[in-house]
C-alpha cells in the first residue's frame, strides 16, 4: 500500500527539525482544512477555551503592512510589508499553518499547535522574485490555492510600483513555476500601488484605482517625481494570464467617474438585481479614498506619504457593473472620507439571508475605520465627515438604470439617550459598546477612529441570543488619533474610559438594536430579535440596523443579565488583544472541526507595528509578539 502526501506536509524550519516530516507523516498532520487536505486533519487542531486571546507561533520575520491570503485548505499566505517606518519593503515571505507540529527544540506557542514556515519545498527560503519587497500591494487568492500579487512599491519616499506581477504556487511555495510566468508584455499595463483587486464572478480580477508614478519635467531645473491617483481600471485573465484595459460593452474604456481618480480605497462586491452574491448581475462597490492632482499640474505629491493635506478626500461613491462592464456614479450618496485602511464588508458574504429567512444581506455593506488623512489623521476630516462612526449602505434596485437602476442608501443608525449620563449614543457609533460606557457619563467616554485596523466576517453563537448562530463582523487594533489641547496631535492604541475598547475584541452585529428594548437602564424588557419591529422596506429589504459591542463580561445574556446592568465600567476588562497593533491583518481561519465556514473558527490577528504617527516614523516598529488568535464567544470549551 502506498501513501501520497501534499507538499503541505514537508515542513522544516529549523536544522534541527529535520525529523519534523517524519512526525508529520506518522502524526497524519496535513496541510490545514477544506478541499485537498487529508483525513484527520481536524483533530490536529486543539480545542480552545473560548472568549481568550492566545500567543500563537511567532512570525519568521516580524512585519505591518503585509497581505494574508486564507487559501482553501485552510493556511495562510504572508506577503511582504515593513518592518522599518515604510521606507524599505520586506520580500520574505512565510504561510500560516495551524495544525502543524511545533518543531523539535521549540517552545509550544499557548494554542499548542501551529507554525510559520519560511522555507519552500526544496529548503530555500520563501521569497518574492529577485528579492524585491512590496507594501500596499494586493494578494488574492485563484483557483488551485494559488496567489497573484499586484502592485505595491519598496518604499513610501520615492519607490516606484511595481511592473512583476507573480503567482504562488502552492505545490512549491516558490513563485517561479515556470507554467505560471507572467510576460512581462502581458503584464499589468499601469503599475500602481494602494489599489484594490476584487474576484469577479467570471473568475477575473478587476483592479481599480491606486497611485502610478510619473516623471514630470520641470523647466529649467529638470524633472520632478509625481505619484497621481489613477482612473482606469485593468482586468487581469488567471486562464491566460493577461491584463488588459477595462472596457464596456460597447468597447469604451471603463474608468473611475472622478477624473483624477482614486487611491487607497476600498472595494466590495454586492450582490445585483436578483439579491444573490455571485452572479451575472453583481456590482462592485468602491468608496473611501483620496485623489491627487494630475502629474502635469505639478501639485501631485512627490512622494508616497500619508497625511497630505494636498490631497482631496472623497466621500462619493462608484460602482462596477459586472454585467454591462461599466462603471457608475451612485448618486445622492456622500459618506465619511476614509483613508489608511478602510474597511468594506457585505453582511451578506456568508449568510444570504436575515435571521427569519427574508433574502438581500447581500446588499447590505458595512464600513468602518481608516482616517481623515491630514497632517493630524484625526477621524474628523475638513468637510465634517467623521470616522469615529461607521456608515452601513444598503442597495435596491429598480431595474432600470446603471447596475439594474441601483440605488445607494445610507442606514440611519438608532440614537439612544441615556437619562443617566446624558449621552446619546448611535448604534453605528465605532469601537463604543452601546449603553456600557454611557454608564461612565462624567469618565468622558467617547467613540473614536480606528485607523490602521482591519476585521472580518465571522459566525458565532451569540449567548446575548439563546445562542443563535449568525455572521458578524470582528474588529482589533488600530489608532485613534486626536488633536488635544496641550497635546498635539496625540495617538492612543490602549485604552478610553479604564477600559481597553480600540485594543480589545468589538462585533458589530447586524440586527443588534438596543433602541428597540428601551433607552433606561438597566433593561427590564426582552432581549434578542423581534420580528415584528424589523424595520424592512424597500430601500432596505432586510431591517438591518445593528450594533458595535464589546466583547466582554457586559455582554447580554438571554436571560437580560450581563450587560449594561450597573456596575463601575471602569471594573471590567475587555477580552483584549495581548499587544496594540496597527496595520496588521485579521483573518478567519478553522476550528477543531476541520473546515472554515462555521460557528467553531476563530480569528488569526498576524504581525502590527507598534506606532504610527510620523512623529515616530510611519508604523514605528512592528511588535515583538507577531501573532494571536482569538476563540469567539460560543467556538471553544
Amino acid at each position: 500500500m502506498s501513501v501520497s502526501f501534499p507538499p503541505s506536509l514537508l515542513r522544516a524550519r529549523t536544522m534541527g527539525a529535520l525529523l519534523v516530516p517524519l512526525l508529520l507523516t506518522l502524526a497524519g498532520c496535513g496541510g490545514g482544512s477544506g478541499g485537498g487536505s487529508i483525513g484527520g486533519v481536524g483533530s490536529n487542531i486543539p480545542e480552545l477555551a473560548e472568549e481568550i486571546s492566545y500567543l500563537g507561533p511567532t512570525l519568521s520575520t516580524a512585519r505591518y503592512s503585509h497581505t494574508s491570503t486564507v487559501l482553501s485548505n485552510g493556511d495562510v499566505l504572508v506577503v511582504g510589508g515593513t518592518d522599518e517606518r515604510h521606507l524599505t519593503a520586506l520580500s520574505e515571505v512565510e504561510l500560516f499553518v495551524e495544525d502543524a507540529l511545533v518543531p523539535l527544540g521549540v517552545n509550544p506557542p499557548e494554542t499548542i499547535r501551529g507554525d510559520f514556515i519560511d522555507q519552500t519545498i526544496d529548503g530555500d527560503i520563501m521569497e518574492l522574485p529577485g528579492g524585491t519587497g512590496r507594501f500596499w500591494h494586493t494578494a488574492t487568492r485563484l483557483s488551485a490555492n494559488r496567489v497573484v500579487v499586484i502592485g505595491g512599491t519598496n518604499s513610501v519616499l520615492f519607490g516606484t510600483p511595481n511592473a512583476q506581477s507573480v503567482i504562488y504556487d502552492p505545490t512549491s511555495r516558490t513563485f517561479d513555476e515556470p507554467s505560471l510566468l507572467i510576460d512581462p508584455m502581458e503584464d499589468i499595463n499601469i503599475p500602481r500601488v494602494r489599489h484594490t483587486t476584487t474576484v469577479l464572478p467570471s473568475g477575473d480580477l478587476l483592479i481599480v484605482g491606486g497611485q502610478f508614478f510619473d516623471t514630470v519635467f520641470v523647466p529649467p531645473s529638470g524633472s520632478q517625481l509625481a505619484y497621481a491617483s489613477e482612473r482606469d481600471t485593468e482586468i487581469f485573465d488567471p486562464g491566460t494570464l493577461t491584463f488588459s484595459f477595462a472596457v464596456d460593452t460597447t468597447g469604451n474604456a471603463v474608468q473611475l467617474t472622478n477624473v483624477r481618480g482614486r487611491s487607497g480605497h476600498a472595494a466590495v462586491p454586492i450582490g445585483g438585481f436578483d439579491g444573490i452574491l455571485g452572479n451575472g448581475d453583481d456590482l462592485v462597490m468602491i468608496t473611501g479614498g483620496f485623489e491627487t492632482l494630475s502629474p502635469g499640474s505639478l501639485l501631485a505629491p512627490e512622494n508616497l506619504l500619508p497625511w497630505n493635506d494636498t490631497t482631496t478626500k472623497l466621500t462619493s461613491v462608484d460602482f462596477f457593473s459586472v454585467q454591462s462592464q461599466s462603471m457608475s456614479f451612485a448618486s445622492g450618496l456622500a459618506l465619511a472620507p476614509r483613508v489608511n485602511n478602510p474597511v468594506a464588508i457585505n453582511l451578506g458574504q456568508e449568510r444570504r439571508q436575515n435571521p427569519f429567512g427574508e433574502p438581500g444581506m447581500t446588499n447590505t455593506v458595512l464600513l468602518f475605520g481608516g482616517d481623515s488623512d491630514q497632517q493630524c489623521p484625526t477621524g474628523a476630516s475638513a468637510s465634517g465627515g467623521s470616522t469615529d462612526l461607521s456608515d452601513l449602505v444598503s442597495v435596491s434596485y429598480s431595474g432600470f438604470g446603471p447596475g439594474g437602476g441601483a440605488t445607494f442608501r445610507q442606514v440611519p443608525g438608532s440614537d439612544i439617550f441615556n437619562p443617566v449620563s446624558g449621552i446619546t449614543s448611535n448604534t453605528h457609533d465605532l469601537g463604543h459598546e452601546l449603553l456600557m460606557s454611557d454608564l461612565a457619563g462624567n469618565l468622558g467616554c467617547v467613540p473614536f477612529s480606528r485607523s490602521g485596523g482591519a476585521g472580518v466576517l465571522l459566525e458565532i453563537r451569540r449567548p446575548y441570543d439563546n445562542n443563535r448562530t449568525a455572521s458578524i463582523i470582528f474588529v482589533a487594533g488600530g489608532i485613534d488619533v486626536s488633536n488635544e489641547p496641550g497635546l498635539g496631535c496625540f495617538e492612543t492604541a490602549g485604552s478610553f474610559c479604564g477600559v481597553n475598547e480600540i485594543g480589545g475584541y468589538m462585533i458589530f452585529d447586524p440586527f443588534w438594536d438596543p433602541s428597540r428594548i428601551g433607552t433606561v437602564l438597566p433593561f427590564t424588557s426582552g432581549v434578542g430579535y423581534d420580528e415584528d419591529n424589523l424595520d424592512a422596506t424597500t430601500e432596505n429589504p432586510t431591517g438591518t440596523t445593528g450594533s458595535w459591542l464589546a466583547l466582554d463580561a457586559l455582554l447580554p445574556g438571554p436571560d437580560e443579565t450581563g450587560y449594561a446592568d450597573g456596575g463601575s465600567v471602569s471594573e471590567v476588562a475587555t477580552t483584549a488583544l495581548r499587544q496594540a497593533r496597527a496595520f496588521h491583518t485579521v483573518d478567519r481561519i478553522g476550528g477543531p472541526n476541520g473546515t472554515i465556514g462555521n460557528s467553531d473558527d476563530r480569528v488569526l490577528i498576524i504581525g502590527g507595528s507598534v506606532g504610527y504617527l510620523s512623529g515616530v516614523g510611519f508604523g514605528g516598529a512592528p511588535v515583538s509578539n507577531s501573532c494571536e488568535i482569538y476563540v469567539p464567544p460560543g467556538a471553544g470549551l
